[in-house]
Formats: C-alpha cells, structure tokens, sequence
C-alpha cells in the first residue's frame, strides 16, 4: 500500500543520515520519495524504532529533514516517516516530490 503523496517511482537521489543507533554519517539513496517519507538503500543497516537525521542531497540544494523514524528495516534497505520538516524544508520537499516522474497511472 503506497503512502499518501506517494508517486510510485524510485527518485535515485543521495542522502546523508545519522542517529541513535549509528555512530559516524551514512549514505544511501532514496527511493518512493513522498511528503511523509521514504525508502533508504544502504550499506548501513538501521534497526526499526531509531531516529534519525536525514539530509536529501537534491541539485537545487540539501533538504534537511531533522527527526525522522524508522518504521521497517530489511537488509540493505529501510523505510522512514519524517516526523519534523521545518516550513521552509516541507516546501522544497513538495517542490522535489511533485517534479519526480511518475511511474504509471494509479489503478
């Protein structure tokens, strides 16, 4: 079930993250990016429950997300909620969501 704001296509953009269960910043890639959050591919797992810092690093500039948690954990991937999003950050995250392709009409 996707998540509302959700648009279905992987969006292939780097990020940074830290938090509680992660010692030095990571990296990954985010992918079915929506207002309310995303999935991270990386080498560094993260167990469900942590919170973290996220930093979506996008060609117009970084969108900094500052609590975000992680609802599901897989290897090599994870899925996030983004729990804060200051005013300013929220609106170039819209501007990024809603310039993504989409992937296919909804059913």
């Amino acid at each position: 079930m996707k998540r509302p704001g959700a648009l279905g296509a992987p969006s292939e953009l780097s990020l940074t993250f830290v938090g509680d269960a992660i010692e030095e910043e990571a990296q990954g890639c985010v992918f079915n990016l929506s207002l309310a959050g995303c999935t991270i591919r990386s080498h560094t797992s993260v167990p469900a429950r942590n919170f973290l810092r996220i930093v979506i690093h996008d060609a117009n500039g970084p969108i900094t997300i500052p609590m975000a948690v992680v609802r599901w954990a897989a290897p090599h991937q994870f899925g996030v909620d983004f729990l804060i999003i200051p005013t300013q950050e929220r609106a170039k995250l819209t501007e990024l969501v809603w310039g993504l392709p989409r992937c296919c009409a909804p059913f």
